[in-house]
């Protein structure tokens, strides 16, 4: 029997009505599983064929003896982060991008739009990517703060792209086995129907 094998795929094919990444401000609260109905989704738009690059990182440094063989691997710390294209400028685009102060929306009839970029961080959001596991639906979810809003061309030939780039933190929704709060959480989903 061969081993089942996960690939990077969305779960589904992106609509009007479905997605598959999203961002949800950080007072919300985040999904704990793979198939839960996500609260108040604001949608990240399509991800380009790259997909999605999840780096973790541990810091280390070997120290050695006199005879300068390495004894000991010292942890000086681990990092995260998420880095997908997104195509597209919706205000809930720009809001993850450039953080929700910096779009001013006119609620008159007219629902006119704007995006100034001050230069201020965004706050943190979760961000969630709606997989497809080994034998169901998978989540990815992290709590993020766009490292970078990054660089943007408004050209004929080509639409309208960002690279999201985002950092992650360590955050408590995200268990290990001892109780330590982690940077991400993938969740697997065994095989049931959403």
């Amino acid at each position: 029997m061969a081993s089942p094998i996960l690939i990077g795929a969305p779960q589904g094919t992106k609509t009007d009505s479905v997605g598959y990444a999203f961002w949800l401000p950080i007072t919300a609260t985040p999904p704990a599983d793979a198939t839960s109905a996500l609260v108040t989704p604001n949608d990240v738009g399509f991800v380009g064929s790259d997909g999605v690059t999840l780096t973790s990182q541990l810091d280390t440094e070997m120290w050695k003896d006199w005879n300068l063989d390495d004894v000991i691997q010292i942890n000086k710390g681990a990092s995260a982060s998420i880095k997908c294209p997104i195509a597209g400028f919706t205000p809930a685009q720009a809001k993850l991008l450039y953080g929700a102060d910096s779009v001013v929306e006119d609620a008159s009839p007219a629902k006119t739009w704007r995006v100034v970029f001050t230069g201020e961080l965004p706050p943190h959001i979760y961000l969630t990517f709606e997989l497809r596991g080994l034998a169901g639906h998978a989540r990815l979810v992290a709590e993020a703060q766009v490292a970078n809003p990054g660089e943007v061309a408004f050209k004929k030939d080509s639409p309208v792209t960002h690279q999201l780039e985002a950092n992650l933190f360590k955050n408590p929704a995200f268990k290990d086995k001892n109780d330590k709060p982690a940077y991400w959480g993938l969740f697997m989903d065994a095989g049931g129907t959403a």
